[in-house]
């Protein structure tokens, strides 16, 4: 939708909530977008068309199926771009001002609804509710219907003989003389208001406050042509329905979702309508027979008999409401006994028993199924003594220790060759006016049994638990130990009476062979992952008295019949002998691997490095020499980062001038950055005194400055020495893994370093003479340039001018070195007027003219 929220333009007020009115009751679902134009407060057309340009691609390709626009401004608007539209879209132009029908060979689906106001009707209101006018002033705009409204004038002026047809419009008269004017009028002029703009052919709306002081101004009655006017003191007017355009847009657009077509819907005109004030048409004193019958009357207060009959629709309604609450109520009562019935007949087939009872023994209250516990010579239970076959004196105890504790309790009792479970529970004293108790019973003969078999069960299971070779635990879902045999008693040193209800990371304390770290509970990750978990191969139990097992073992869950995790059980076994004899076995074969790697190691990076010196004896780009030095380091070490910094003369601080990292881990050394280069500092003494720094595992460094849980494994740096004097450090970093650095390492950490500093003695070498060579062209370009220049920096001093400043003013070089800008400036203008110290202080070009010597310089 396409509209302007305005004044002028006033179908926007009305238009919009009576279109939004039939589609609240579409139910079939559909994306509804505004592009509002802000008429009233953004009155250049050319903002119109630059909001309308952000929604042209998506009308040109057919994004939306309809377009809908509101008001003069946004059908100017849109038929002004009507060649941008999607052939396939429609179009609906809801009261515009104008329409041009020949769109339609072009663009067949679109149609228009017109609700422009008739000034022939409002001249014969004019004079039917005012006889006596003599003269009718009316207000237009430079607006296409108001140019047709003045053709039409000669026509009209016949309705009214007696009346003069004043037409006035801002090209006529200003604002001011015109609130001037209206104030003059005679008691037999009428105001007949249009609109009111000051623009030919643009759509600038009228300032609501100027309409509201043409009211206040004007000593006659005003008669509007707008529907949204009415709200201020006019008498009304033969208007067209903004409300009724919007609801026929709504409709249409409703059959177009149904599968219709707009090329098969003609243009149509909304029947206008009279509508008056009434508080106006009292205060001009207009009769009820000069009232058209027809007309629609606002703000009427109601007639005696109006009153009368709402008071007796008043009446009728809580009449009739209190009729339905009755009827309501009764309805209520009867299913309430139809309740209780159902209650009394499901309380009897249940197999729950229950009553209510006092201290005292007095039952207060009892299901009809209690029937059963009657002595037989009895109807109804009024006291417990009623009851037979059962322990009334354990009874009334129970029921006493509720009352006087507050806490349910329960017991077992036999009745009738069964077993029931028995229940209490102290009631609120509110319930009974006085302190009870619920007893509940029911039936558990085979839950008793179930459990008398279940516990036989858990004893042959015990059993046969104590009796495996391998050490045993069992714990709860809760990780807490509940059985114990004695090979695990053994091992971990804790007796089973001792250790039942602990966790078990209390008494199965593992740890890592190889490092003696902590390692996780298998039972815990069995609980969570509700599968079978089996420990690493490096595991040690460390037991009560500090005797360590190397132990294999494996933990399963336990499920009842449900799936559900219940339990744990840990089965495990000491294999230290084994263990010991295979490590021995693994030892040798991994020496005999590292020697083997070394010195495969060394003659692979003496060839890396030999390569590198003689592309960099051949190679002038040092940044394309570090890349390849890192490539090679990279390749040799497998290392995840690798630097080259220096420290600053002035805050010591370490800052980096090449670096290269992993892809995948270069999140990480974001995170590691600063604390690792912060401690660099603390170091700079042993990298001037020519030492290497080794360090194979940072969280055990001895720098206090290296956090211990740094992500950093291991980290080798190494000073690039020049002609004896520390220029930069080389840091080869490990994230992945430790490395524990050899003598071959070192060695190639520093044979890269001295290539390092050799490529810079080269690089700095080939800088000077490139330097020397680009001043030379420098100056050369600058004195073939046929312009007097004098290069200043950025502080205003001069450092040179070319060959063209001796030719023009006849001085030489030094000279011209010397006096600088005063060669083209007197002393007639200070150097604050002179563009240097202008460019300097506001850093803008500036420029000024001068003569010397009888030549013109800018």
């Amino acid at each position: 939708m396409i509209h302007s929220y305005n004044i002028w333009h006033a179908q926007s007020y009305n238009l919009l909530p009576g279109f939004l009115k039939v589609m609240s009751f579409f139910k079939t679902p559909y994306t509804l977008e505004h592009l509002e134009l802000n008429g009233q407060w953004d009155t250049d057309p050319a903002s119109w068309q630059e909001k309308l340009e952000l929604y042209l691609p998506a009308l040109q390709n057919g994004h939306y199926s309809t377009v809908i626009t509101f008001n003069a401004i946004a059908g100017e608007l849109l038929q002004k771009n009507h060649s941008c539209l999607y052939p396939g879209t429609s179009v609906i132009f809801c009261a515009p001002e104008h329409w041009d029908a020949s769109l339609r060979k072009y663009h067949p689906n679109q149609t228009a609804i017109f609700s422009n106001p008739e000034i022939t009707e409002n001249i014969y209101l004019c004079m039917r509710l005012f006889p006596r006018t003599r003269q009718i002033i009316l207000l237009l705009d430079n607006s296409r219907e108001s140019q047709k409204i003045l053709q039409s004038l000669p026509d009209v002026s016949s309705l009214s003989p007696d009346a003069k047809l004043i037409p006035l419009n801002p090209s006529t008269i200003s604002d001011t003389v015109l609130l001037e004017y209206l104030a003059d009028l005679d008691q037999h002029s009428v105001v007949l208001y249009y609109g009111w703009s000051s623009q030919p052919e643009s759509a600038s709306p009228v300032p609501a406050d100027f309409f509201s002081e043409i009211c206040s101004s004007s000593t006659v009655p005003v008669m509007v042509m707008r529907e949204a006017l009415l709200s201020y003191n006019v008498v009304g007017g033969f208007i067209a329905s903004e409300e009724e355009t919007g609801r026929r847009t709504a409709n249409i657009l409703c059959s177009l979702f149904q599968g219709g077509h707009l090329s098969l819907v003609p243009p149509e005109r909304i029947q206008n309508q009279i509508i008056l004030n009434w508080p106006q048409l009292k205060k001009h004193n207009i009769t009820p027979a000069r009232i058209p019958g027809n007309a629609l009357l606002r703000n009427q207060p109601p007639s005696p008999w109006a009153a009368r009959q709402q008071a007796i629709t008043r009446f009728g309604c809580i009449l009739t409401l209190s009729l339905l609450f009755i009827v309501a109520g009764i309805l209520i009562l009867s299913r309430r006994r139809q309740s209780m019935r159902r209650y009394d007949v499901i309380s009897t087939h249940l197999p729950v028993r229950y009553f209510v009872a006092d201290a005292d023994g007095n039952i207060l209250l009892s299901g009809l199924g209690n029937r059963e516990l009657l002595d037989k010579r009895k109807y109804d239970i009024q006291h417990i003594n009623d009851l037979h076959d059962i322990d009334l004196d354990m009874l009334m105890r129970t029921i006493r220790e509720t009352i006087h504790t507050g806490q349910p309790t329960s017991f077992n009792f036999s009745f009738r060759d069964s077993w029931r479970t028995a229940s209490f529970s102290k009631l609120p004293t509110h319930l009974f006016k006085r302190e009870a108790v619920i007893w509940v019973s029911q039936n558990t003969t085979e839950l008793q049994q179930s459990r008398r078999e279940a516990q036989d069960n858990a004893e042959r299971f015990l059993q046969t638990l104590k009796s495996i070779g391998d050490a045993v635990i069992v714990t709860d879902h809760n990780g807490k130990i509940t059985i114990m045999n004695n090979v695990a008693s053994s091992l971990t040193g804790w007796r089973e009476e001792d250790s039942l209800g602990k966790p078990l990371q209390e008494i199965f304390n593992i740890i890592s062979h190889k490092d003696d770290k902590p390692i996780p509970s298998p039972v815990d990750e069995v609980l969570h992952t509700r599968k079978i978990v089996e420990l690493a191969a490096h595991t040690d139990l460390i037991s009560r008295n500090g005797e360590r097992h190397h132990i294999a073992d494996s933990a399963a869950p336990i499920f009842d019949d449900k799936g559900n995790v219940t339990g744990t059980v840990l089965v495990f076994r000491d294999v230290t002998e084994q263990y010991q004899q295979r490590e021995k076995r693994e030892q040798l074969e991994l020496e005999q691997k590292k020697l083997i790697a070394q010195l495969n190691n060394y003659v692979e990076s003496e060839r890396l490095l030999n390569n590198c010196l003689s592309q960099i004896v051949v190679e002038a780009d040092f940044n394309h020499n570090i890349e390849r030095i890192f490539s090679a380091l990279t390749q040799q070490f497998g290392c995840d980062r690798i630097s080259i910094g220096h420290f600053d003369n002035e805050t010591r601080i370490f800052k980096l001038d090449h670096c290269w990292t992993a892809a995948e881990l270069q999140e990480t050394w974001n995170q590691e950055a600063k604390p690792i280069h912060a401690f660099y500092p603390y170091v700079q003494d042993r990298f001037e005194q020519d030492l290497l720094l080794s360090i194979p595992d940072c969280t055990q460094a001895p720098f206090p400055d290296i956090p211990q849980k740094t992500a950093v494994k291991s980290l080798i740096a190494a000073p690039i020495m020049v002609q004896g004097v520390l220029w930069r450090v080389l840091t080869i970093a490990f994230l992945r893994e430790q490395k524990v650095f050899s003598e071959i390492d070192e060695n190639i950490v520093r044979s890269s370093c001295k290539i390092i500093a050799l490529a810079h003695i080269q690089n700095k070498q080939h800088a000077a003479l490139c330097q020397t060579d680009l001043e030379k062209k420098k100056k050369l370009i600058l004195n073939n340039i046929q312009i007097p220049i004098w290069l200043y920096d950025a502080d205003g001093t001069l450092l040179r001018v070319n060959t063209a400043v001796s030719r023009y003013f006849g001085i030489q070089e030094i000279l011209a070195l010397e006096q600088a800008e005063n060669v083209l400036f007197d002393e007639s203008v200070p150097p604050s007027l002179r563009p240097l110290n202008q460019v300097i202080l506001t850093g803008k070009p500036a420029s000024r003219e001068t003569r010397v010597n009888h030549f013109d310089f800018l």
